[in-house]
């Protein structure tokens, strides 16, 4: 799957870590396909989040290490035939939607928007954009994790 899929998971990644006793923010890539027990994934993926809701994240974005994410999503993402899947995105911040704006303006880009429901958030974004580059998938059945167990 290389050069195929990409995913990015902004606000926080699986793949960060802070080393408490060095005091330092350091990424470990995660294979793509990995086992829900190989070693580099996080048993408390809790202790991994790095970027917590407040009003200065958009700021704190262009720090390292979320400048580093955020450039890694804006190439992947704004470039001819590029396709972005949201799944619980709400739309709430300017930072994700400036790139994902900036990669409509690319005619063969499309965004795929997975969503319990449209409110005012989604619906501002939206309207910005042009409807045969975005496909809003609405329902419960897209937009909820079930567990079978």
């Amino acid at each position: 799957m290389e050069g195929v899929i990409r995913l990015t998971k902004l606000l926080g990644s699986l793949d960060w870590f802070f080393d408490k006793d060095e005091r330092r923010i350091y990424r470990k890539g995660i294979p793509f396909g990995a086992p829900a027990d190989h070693t580099d994934i996080p048993r408390k993926p809790v202790d991994t989040v790095m970027i917590y809701p407040n009003a200065a994240k958009d700021v704190e974005t262009t720090q390292y290490p979320y400048a580093e994410l955020f450039r890694d999503f804006a190439a992947a993402a704004c470039r001819p035939n590029a396709v972005v899947v949201t799944y619980g995105y709400g739309f709430g911040d300017d930072h994700v939607n400036r790139v994902l704006l900036d990669m409509l303006t690319i005619p063969s880009t499309h965004l795929v928007i997975m969503a319990y429901s449209i409110d005012d958030r989604l619906q501002a974004f939206v309207e910005k954009t042009r409807e045969a580059q975005v496909s809003l998938l609405r329902r419960s059945s897209f937009s909820t994790i079930r567990s079978r167990g």
